[in-house]
């Protein structure tokens, strides 16, 4: 499991997430199962980095829609970060996001999803 689907779907049970410093607080821990639980351990790190430079709204996003890539929908003509510079994001079609890179605003370039920041 990858850490945005886990975050995925702990918004979906309405968990909620708090980070503080190196420390990941969650809540209510009774509606997290063992393999849950255990998932979260293990991609702690990564649901922090996650949590840490995600807006909130985003996060909204993602719990309304139930699918990681929903993250980047508050973004959509808006400037954000790829592998390859800044650009505008043009469109999300699962894996995939579209961005017009600034260097180049007449060319879309394809992204996977989880590449692209806010």
């Amino acid at each position: 499991m990858k850490a945005v689907e886990l975050l995925s779907e702990l918004r979906a049970l309405d968990v909620e997430l708090v980070v503080s410093g190196d420390r990941l607080r969650y809540r209510p821990a009774s509606v997290l199962s063992p393999d849950l639980l255990a998932d979260l351990q293990a991609l702690k790190p990564e649901v922090i980095e996650l949590l840490r430079d995600w807006p909130e709204v985003s996060l909204d996003y993602l719990k309304r829609f139930g699918v990681p890539e929903a993250r980047l929908y508050p973004f959509l003509n808006r400037e954000v970060m790829t592998p390859e510079g800044r650009g505008r994001l043009l469109q999300v079609i699962a894996p995939h996001a579209v961005v017009a890179l600034e260097r180049d605003l007449g060319r879309a370039v394809f992204f996977f999803w989880d590449e692209v920041h806010p």
